[in-house]
């Protein structure tokens, strides 16, 4: 299992800004039994320089906001498990 965050998140996969992090990050999700990506809202929609994987690569993406309709669907589609968790449940 792989715990990844993400520095971008669209409908063509995970992207990230520079190409060394990107190699290792992919790397990492061709040996990961599991891919769970940690990634708040506002990841969603960034295309960044150096594509690392494609959705149907992960598992499980854990966020803070539910993504929009387009990117709902692809993840739907990639049967990416979606979790999203607000701060309020972190709260005693």
């Amino acid at each position: 299992m792989k715990f990844l965050g993400a520095c971008g998140i669209t409908s063509n996969g995970l992207s990230y800004p520079d190409v060394e992090d990107g190699v290792v990050k992919r790397e990492m999700i061709k040996k990961a039994k599991q891919v769970i990506v940690l990634a708040d809202h506002t990841k969603f929609g960034d295309q960044m320089f150096y594509k690392v994987a494609e959705l149907n690569a992960i598992d499980l993406l854990i966020t803070d906001q539910r993504p929009d309709d387009q990117l709902m669907e692809k993840l739907s589609e990639h049967r990416v498990e979606l979790l999203v968790v607000s701060e309020e449940e972190f709260d005693d």
